[in-house]
């Protein structure tokens, strides 16, 4: 069977593969000017968000309601010839977003979306975007019911249940499940299980609760505060009882069941296309004894709605502002080439000293 490819394709597609070599040899060689873009792309097309979950931080902080500006996303349209993954969310809810069909519609369909949402306000006109793309929907659920979903996100279980089913007939999405578990709807994991394997859901992640550390904050409702030691122990040991069909990802800061972080190993064992995305998406961040590992800096870059840029979502510090600088500047610059010195030198760089991922990797329990 023959299939025709347009030259202008074809270049296009080299120059991902090149940047995205340039990028790995960066990474293993840890150089602090890297002569790659950046593979992975979050941006916050909006922080307004349709619910109120009772663990969120917004529900404990204001939180003013914007959207990313034309002219921020035309700024950042510098980078995703080069990308291989685009994060279009971050503290908001991104169908919320008043141009999230038109966004999608203006990315080259060869980009892999990882969309995390709640799913609950899901239009046609995002369906037919999405059936363009291909990627993965991870659905914020939290819970395995209509009663605990009411009282976690106060909103219809059924119809995030409808929309998944959607999702799955009509687009390419793969479907992830996503729990942050407390002491409200940790009785319901197991369910939760139970429902990821009834819908078909290729991946589970499970979050430990974590506050901001913010002063002022209200005192904390006793049901939604992390697992104790005890609690993390209990629940570790149902959750091996059972093979399920499905792999489960924990990232958190509070249990650690069986933790996955991908290392210098990873990268240099044959790429096949099953595990690029997950290099792509999650990369290696972890401390083998007393070593530091962390490939972020050297491949992603995280742009808020205001134009602040961080390295990731766990990071505290601001390493550039697109308002007044190029996304080339931000990522050679002065702050980022720092924090990848840090980690070369094996110190945790500012404003990542409360990354749940380095906790988890080194088995933190409270």
């Amino acid at each position: 069977m023959f299939f025709w490819v347009s030259k202008p394709f074809v270049a296009m597609m080299m120059n991902k593969i090149r940047n995205l070599i340039r990028s790995q040899k960066a990474i293993i060689n840890r150089r602090i000017v890297v002569d790659a873009w950046p593979v992975n792309l979050q941006m916050e097309l909006t922080n307004r968000c349709n619910t109120q979950c009772i663990m969120c931080w917004r529900s404990f902080l204001d939180s003013s309601n914007q959207e990313m500006s034309l002219d921020l996303i035309n700024k950042a349209r510098q980078g995703f010839p080069f990308l291989y993954q685009l994060q279009p969310y971050l503290s908001g809810e991104s169908l919320t977003y008043s141009a999230f069909s038109d966004f999608l519609d203006s990315i080259n369909k060869d980009v892999r979306i990882f969309l995390t949402t709640n799913l609950q306000t899901l239009k046609d006109s995002h369906v037919k975007a999405l059936k363009k793309k291909r990627g993965v929907i991870n659905v914020s659920l939290d819970a395995a019911s209509q009663e605990m979903y009411a009282k976690i996100r106060k909103g219809s279980f059924l119809r995030v249940r409808e929309n998944i089913f959607r999702i799955k007939k009509e687009t390419r999405f793969d479907i992830w499940l996503n729990m942050v578990i407390f002491k409200l709807n940790m009785k319901e994991v197991v369910d939760f299980l139970d429902f990821a394997g009834f819908v078909g859901a290729k991946t589970v992640v499970l979050y430990g609760l974590k506050f901001p550390e913010k002063e002022g904050l209200p005192e904390q409702n006793p049901d939604v505060c992390p697992l104790d030691r005890e609690d993390a122990l209990r629940l570790r040991e149902i959750i091996r009882r059972k093979t399920y069909p499905f792999r489960i990802l924990e990232f958190n800061n509070k249990i650690t069941i069986t933790p996955r972080f991908y290392n210098f190993y990873t990268l240099r064992r044959k790429i096949r296309p099953g595990n690029l995305d997950e290099i792509v998406q999650h990369g290696f961040r972890r401390i083998i004894g007393d070593k530091l590992l962390c490939d972020k800096p050297w491949k992603q870059l995280t742009i808020k709605c205001n134009g602040e840029v961080r390295v990731c979502c766990e990071q505290r510090k601001s390493v550039g502002d697109l308002n007044s600088e190029s996304l080339s500047e931000i990522w050679n610059g002065g702050i980022l080439r720092g924090i990848r010195q840090d980690i070369v030198s094996q110190r945790i760089p500012a404003g990542c000293e409360k990354c749940h991922f380095l906790r988890s990797a080194q088995n933190w329990v409270a």
